[in-house]
Order: C-alpha cells, then structure tokens, then sequence
C-alpha cells in the first residue's frame, strides 16, 4: 500500500472465473466458465487516522473483454445462449 498525505491506495488483480449470470441492458450473459483477472484501484482518503471517502475503480474494460460483452452486450448475450435443439 502506498501513501501520500492523508491519502492511501492499492492496485490488484482479482482473479476468478465467470461462474454466474451476467445481467445487461441487452439481456443475460449467460456463464461460460472463463477464467476473469482485471485490474482494479482502491482509494482511501483517510484524516486523523479515519477513512473520510472510499472509492474502488474496477478496469472494466478488461472486464468486459473478458466476458465476451465487447464491442456489444448484445453479441455477447447471443453468442451466450443455448443452442436449440
């Protein structure tokens, strides 16, 4: 963890794998299984020793990528279903 000031943060990479339902505003994404590792900053702003705001910022860019949403959610939510028998 670095600090500056009254001001700490941390960067991660969480993995983990797309195990459930994706809602958008196109429809589900269904779970395919995928393995998920996206960057992610976490921000604390902290006086007199207390944390006064906390802001976490998720690459969800990446994310996306990594969800088969991009460049669409409606792609992605197609290329997820079923098939029909």
């Amino acid at each position: 963890m670095g600090d500056h000031d009254d001001n700490r943060h941390r960067g991660a990479r969480p993995p983990g794998t797309f195990s459930g339902p994706f809602e958008t505003p196109a429809g589900v994404i269904q779970p395919t299984g995928a393995r998920l590792d996206f960057p992610t900053a976490d921000f604390w702003y902290v006086r007199d020793g207390k944390i006064q705001e906390f802001n976490c910022h998720l690459g969800m860019a990446v994310l996306f990528a990594q969800l088969g949403a991009l460049p669409d959610f409606a792609s992605a939510v197609a290329a997820s279903a079923p098939a029909r028998s």
